[in-house]
């Protein structure tokens, strides 16, 4: 006879759950809100039973439960049995709510699909992630017992899992199906290396107004450096009854008195595969091996194998030093442990006299790279075949001569490896420029030691720094030319009522959150400017004019070589018509120059070409973002003026003369000095206007750098006279392009506006991020 589940009991194996989870989050305390996914089963009603006992109880008397009813809309009925189990979920004095999946239009009757199962799974995640996230819950609780784990796992061995998949489901995971949904999946919060690195307390919800706001960072631009600033959060799912039987939940439930339902379909065996498993473990007819007492064993003597490999990873993860992690470009710069190093940690692995099981020293250095790996690639659940992950260990560390012989860059994962060394002599600092590709056969290991494999390393490159024998930088790979453009739609609504165009109201509503590329979030808005503009009724500007209420459609793609090229062209463009440089070279940054003599150099800095120097050389900056206005004519302008013929190209001498006197990140703190130096992103006036500006590049967020394109606006002329009565001489202008001003002399408003961005780089593992050494 099954025992009832006290709620003792049921709150310690929730707690622990909890206190794992949140050690591994840095939040403290129980949540004040948690969601339950409720079908009716024995199942999940004993644990909305128990969970409402918490409360009545004192173990956690302010908890407020949210009980998920999922209205499938796959069968007749369905819709009444979810308002009968909502009716028992209300009589316990919780509160219910239901979610009715919606199918794709073609599908007339969902369960005749042959996919049912997977969309059914699919769509019943994402509706709960959903509504989680509108409720502002970040935990929901699953009814998964010990029954359904020996199924999984049983299930798995079936379909030929190795390892680690026979360990069954865990306590603890991020809800799956959902990748891409703002606030559901990985994301929600925002963060920023420092507080994930010091910082003990849970971050704030990210709210919907700006980022600035957000992170209470008064009086900046919301086109803030990111940096330094990764998105957070998401949804979790966690299975108190992981280590409960079906038989005590269901004796939990009768000794309450609680209503359940039984699913018809569970017992026909014919219907899904796991039903046919379900059938065998209680017929008792497979062979003892595969029942469920050493089906148990195995399961927990693989969940013991795979704790004690993650212990010893991060142990390893430690030995590696971060020189750069920059999110603007999704690239890490990686000084890794030689192999030498490795042999002495990983005589420490297996100690018979401490009773930890066997753990082969190869397999935590694969899944040490695939943790880095999944820091840079493209998208979440990487798949990383494990041929492919030998082959790179055997390049990073390699244990014979033929593992030297091998390319220099490979590929995996989607993430780019390059060897790399620092230069000299300005390889001083972090940035990438102060590196440059390295023969991956300089590094040549002595095997002439018997039996002992990779002793030392010598470096056999004139030009290598001796401690500097095992970095590499991981990028993502250069998008193929063989693949469809990886692009993000945006429509920007634009206000459709005067009175949102007031001096105080001068800004569309931000975008939904969008995920472009699996590695960076974005979300528009559009921002007046202060300066409207007489056009002559009759004038053919080449360029687009909205009007109120539309929608300005932007797209985010990957940036070119021509868009580089475009923005030098706009960088000089702007300067000209400003009649003013930036980043000169003074005599005192000269006087601290590694050259001195104080020697005045004629070459003025061009912020852009070092931006792409530093931080993304070579084809890495063809895999940053970059903002196009997607509805443009592409006419050549006619202009008043044009700028001087000057070379917009960069030496690489100059870059490097300049390269010595780029702030490190340490050295940026966001005063006002720095600021006015290197520039925070806030988009400044231009003295003149050109409406038939047909560039169709916006920006590129990652580096905070916006293009002179404008989104040009038709104003009703009642609003447009009373911004000209508001506005001063410094900030009017009055245009008159391709009219007749003798036969035409009526004149129509419009006003500029530029597109604001927040943008965020993916989810990173805190626990990885921690365990990293940062230099």
């Amino acid at each position: 006879m099954a025992s009832v589940i006290p709620t003792s009991e049921f709150y310690q194996a929730l707690n622990g759950i909890w206190r794992r989870w949140a050690g591994h989050q840095r939040k403290d305390g129980f949540p004040s809100r948690v969601a339950l996914a409720v079908s009716g089963g024995p199942d999940s009603m004993a644990l909305a039973h128990l969970c409402r006992k918490l409360t009545v109880e004192g173990y956690i008397p302010d908890l407020k439960v949210i009980a998920l009813i999922v209205d499938h809309k796959s069968r007749k009925g369905s819709a009444d049995e979810a308002l009968r189990v909502a009716g028992w979920i209300q009589e316990m004095g919780l509160t219910p709510e239901i979610l009715t999946l919606k199918w794709p239009a073609e599908a007339k009757d969902p369960s005749k699909l042959s996919n049912f199962e997977t969309l059914a799974r699919k769509l019943r995640y994402q509706a709960l992630g959903t509504a989680c996230t509108s409720a502002n819950i970040q935990t929901l609780l699953l009814g998964h017992h010990r029954d359904d784990n020996i199924e999984t796992g049983l299930l798995r061995l079936s379909q030929g899992h190795r390892r680690f998949g026979l360990a069954g489901f865990d306590c603890i995971s991020p809800i799956p199906e959902c990748h891409g949904l703002w606030g559901v999946s990985h994301s929600g919060d925002i963060s920023s290396l420092e507080t994930i690195l010091t910082s003990r307390t849970p971050e704030s919800k990210a709210k919907p107004s700006n980022l600035a706001e957000h992170l209470d960072i008064t009086g900046v631009s919301p086109q803030l450096n990111i940096a330094h600033f990764t998105a957070s959060g998401g949804v979790y799912l966690l299975r108190p009854f992981r280590a409960f039987p079906k038989a005590r939940l269901e004796a939990t439930c009768r000794n309450a008195m609680v209503p359940f339902v039984v699913d018809p379909t569970n017992a026909d065996h014919t219907l899904t595969v796991r039903n046919t498993v379900r059938k065998l473990l209680a017929s008792d007819d497979l062979p003892r091996a595969l029942q469920s007492p050493p089906i148990l064993a195995l399961m927990d003597r693989t969940q013991r194998i795979k704790e004690r490999l993650q212990e010893l990873v991060d142990g390893l993860v430690k030995l590696i030093k971060v020189v750069n992690f920059d999110f603007r470009t999704g690239t890490l710069l990686l000084r890794l442990p030689s192999a030498k190093d490795l042999k002495g940690l990983e005589s420490a692995y297996n100690d018979d006299s401490r009773g930890y099981p066997y753990v082969d020293s190869l397999e935590v250095r694969l899944k040490a790279l695939r943790a880095l790996i999944e820091l840079v690639a493209a998208g979440s659940n990487v798949q990383i075949s494990q041929d492919g992950l030998l082959r790179a260990a055997q390049m990073i560390w390699p244990e014979s001569p033929e593992d030297t012989s091998s390319p220099d860059v490979f590929t995996l994962g989607g993430v780019q490896f390059q060897p790399q060394q620092r230069k000299e002599p300005w390889g001083k600092g972090s940035y990438l420029y102060n590196f440059k590709r390295r023969r991956q056969a300089a590094r040549t290991p002595s095997f002439n030691i018997p039996d002992q494999g990779f002793t030392d390393e010598t470096v056999t490159d004139n030009e290598a720094n001796t401690t500097d024998t095992n970095i590499w930088l991981l990028s993502r790979e250069s998008f193929r030319r063989s693949l469809p453009i990886t692009t993000t739609d945006f429509g920007i609504l634009l206000p459709d009522h005067i009175s949102q165009l007031s001096a105080d109201k001068t800004k569309s509503e931000w975008t939904e959150w969008k995920l472009w590329d699996g590695r960076y979030w974005v979300r528009l808005r559009a921002t007046r400017q202060m300066k409207p503009i007489n056009l002559r009724k009759g004038a053919t500007p080449r360029t687009r004019i909205y009007s109120l209420g539309d929608t300005i459609p932007i797209k985010m793609r990957p940036l070119t070589h021509d868009d580089i090229t475009r923005l030098r062209r706009a960088e000089l463009k702007n300067r000209y018509y400003r009649r003013q440089y930036s980043w000169k070279l003074t005599d005192q940054d000269l006087r601290h120059s590694p050259w001195g003599n104080g020697a005045k150099f004629p070459w003025e800095r061009k912020a852009f070409d070092i931006l792409l120097a530093c931080f993304a050389p070579g084809d890495i900056r063809t895999t940053i973002p970059a903002l196009q206005h997607s509805d443009y004519k592409s006419a050549k302008p006619e202009t008043i003026c044009h700028p001087p013929e000057t070379s917009a190209t960069i030496s690489k001498k100059e870059v490097a003369k300049t390269i010595a006197h780029f702030p490190n990140s340490n050295e940026v703190d966001g005063t006002k000095e720095d600021e006015e130096k290197y520039g925070n992103g806030q988009y400044e006036e231009d003295d003149y206007y050109d409406i038939n500006d047909t560039e169709e590049l916006v920006g590129i967020p990652t580096f905070n750098r916006r293009t002179s394109k404008k989104i040009w606006v038709r104003l009703p002329p009642e609003t447009a006279q009373g911004l000209l009565k508001a506005a001063t001489p410094s900030n009017t202008i009055n245009v008159i392009a391709h009219g007749n001003e003798e036969k035409d002399s009526e004149v129509e408003f419009i006003c500029p506006w530029i597109i604001e961005w927040e943008i965020l780089y993916k989810h990173v593992d805190p626990m990885m991020i921690r365990n990293l050494s940062w230099e």
